[in-house]
């Protein structure tokens, strides 16, 4: 997956140290890229990448949250 040095919509949760954010690819939400990191504090700070989700198709489907979107990272065999 790629990395971008801007989040878009980005959220914390305490409770499990993730980040999560989503770029809509309009305005509806049923398209765009959901991704999720934690942060790691072993050594140098960072962000690791846990998870992707990506829909191009802008369908007026939102799949009920960008959760489930299809899967990008990490990638199945």
């Amino acid at each position: 997956p790629s990395a971008m040095s801007t989040a878009y919509n980005i959220d914390f949760d305490p409770k499990t140290r993730t980040f999560t954010s989503f770029f809509k690819g309009r305005g509806i939400g049923d398209c765009g890229f959901w991704s999720k990191w934690r942060f790691s504090e072993n050594g140098t700070p960072r962000m690791i990448l846990i998870e992707q989700r990506n829909k191009d198709d802008c369908d007026e489907n939102a799949m009920d949250g960008p959760q489930n979107f299809p899967l990008v990272w990490p990638a199945t065999p």
